[in-house]
């Protein structure tokens, strides 16, 4: 498809802020290196997620992947995304108490937004408009972004940080095929490699984690289209699965913990 792939990986690697109780717990130890009693069980990391209906979960029938990850780490998510939001909605959340007081709590943040933000510059685009419109929207994008992983920062310097990008920004897979032109499906193209480069960028600059699911869902032996809900915009329960495992990797509890 032509976009530049990044494998998924760390910028960075930080030490989340957890009491030696929290670290026993999660392994299933006392401080002594003994099994803990339950009375010394105490909450274990914490993922606090944003963006749109991705991290929602919406249209996959499914455990949405925040939820999925904090739970195999052990852990509990607090998962604020919203359905149709757009990268300057999470600045604005930001400003709220709620999302202060879930990223002052948490351990890893996963942010994966942006996509909605070129809703417009796409369908000007698909109907004869330079691509040149996204130009405009990716630099939106980029200032938004940055000044949220700079908030959050400011409220929370010991979470990780994970910056997600998108397998398309608009429809993909058999349903794209169907519902597009060849115009239409170049402007979607055009868009995905925009609002990834957005993401790359501000995580390159500020270092945060990262995470490419264009990497995950575009690999040899796998058709996209069985990654997806049935409207070609959202992951099914495999896809969701897939980003939920893939941020295990990344961050697996004992790299959470420092071990």
């Amino acid at each position: 498809m032509g976009i530049r792939l990044r494998a998924a990986g760390r910028l960075r690697r930080r030490r989340m802020a957890l009491g030696s109780t929290a670290l026993a717990t999660t392994l299933g130890l006392g401080l002594a290196g003994l099994p803990a009693p339950a009375a010394a069980a105490t909450t274990g990391p914490v993922v606090v997620g944003f963006g749109d209906s991705v991290p929602t979960g919406l249209h996959c029938g499914c455990t949405n992947f925040v939820q999925q990850y904090a739970t195999a780490i052990g852990g509990t998510a607090n998962n604020l995304a919203q359905n149709g939001s757009t990268s300057l909605n999470l600045v604005h959340l930001l400003q709220t108490a709620r999302a202060w007081k879930a990223v002052e709590n948490a351990s890893v943040v996963v942010i994966m937004t942006g996509a909605n933000d070129y809703n417009g510059a796409f369908y000007a685009v698909s109907n004869g408009a330079s691509p040149s419109q996204y130009n405009a929207v990716t630099k939106q994008v980029k200032a938004n972004v940055t000044t949220a992983v700079n908030k959050i920062r400011s409220i929370n310097p010991n979470a990780d940080v994970v910056i997600v990008d998108y397998w398309a920004a608009m429809e993909a897979g058999k349903v794209a095929q169907q519902n597009y032109n060849a115009a239409t499906q170049k402007a979607a193209l055009e868009s995905t490699e925009a609002v990834d480069g957005a993401l790359w960028a501000v995580a390159q600059s500020l270092h945060t984690d990262w995470l490419s699911t264009y990497q995950l869902y575009y690999r040899p032996g796998i058709d996209v289209t069985s990654l997806l809900a049935s409207d070609g915009n959202h992951p099914d329960a495999a896809g969701t699965a897939l980003i939920a495992d893939a941020l295990n990797a990344l961050l697996p509890v004992t790299t959470l913990l420092g071990l």
